[in-house]
């Protein structure tokens, strides 16, 4: 399918929000997007006794090459063990050398489909986290899944639960502009 094809789909779907010239969210069959900005590094997330763990991925080993790739686990370095915490590296070399010494065999297909499918569940399980959060916090008035961007959902927050709908507004004169330039300028 080329690109034109998916922005056709999206211009004809119901479910697209268009921003300008950007489309901001959108359905495609199956799939929709929504945005939250957090890795899914070190997640945990504990719901109804079900433990979900980011497990250790070879992103530097993630080649075109190695897509089929079944064979011993790839080098320490293909983890990005150097940019791990110290406590995080210690926990992953223990895990490697326990592999490694079980002569465990990677299969980078299934180890890849794996990482994405966790990614995925871990991010479906915070959104609606996030989700219920807000709806919570708001009195179930404000849904985040209705806002776009988290500064819309503020805004959208702000208007509903803060801002009153009559208020009093002190609107300044030139008389009182000019009183209030002279006093400031020391000619008052």
């Amino acid at each position: 399918m080329t690109p034109t094809h998916y922005i056709q789909r999206l211009q004809d779907n119901e479910h697209v929000r268009r921003q300008g010239a950007t489309y901001q969210t959108g359905r495609l069959s199956e799939f929709f997007t929504n945005v939250v900005e957090k890795t899914t590094e070190n997640v945990l997330l504990t719901a109804e006794d079900e433990e979900i763990r980011k497990g250790y991925f070879p992103h530097f080993f993630n080649k075109i090459e190695n897509q089929n790739y079944i064979g011993e686990y790839p080098a320490p370095q293909d983890y990005d063990m150097n940019s791990m915490n110290v406590e995080d590296r210690h926990d992953f070399l223990k895990w490697y050398k326990e592999k490694k010494s079980k002569g465990a065999i990677s299969d980078f297909a299934k180890e890849i489909e794996a990482c994405c499918r966790v990614d995925v569940t871990i991010l479906r399980k915070a959104c609606l986290k996030f989700r219920e959060l807000i709806l919570s916090q708001t009195n179930y008035e404000v849904d985040a899944f209705d806002s776009v961007t988290i500064a819309s959902m503020c805004m959208t927050i702000f208007r509903t639960c803060f801002l009153q709908e009559e208020h009093r507004v002190h609107l300044v004169t030139n008389t009182d502009l000019a009183l209030q330039t002279r006093w400031v300028n020391g000619h008052g």
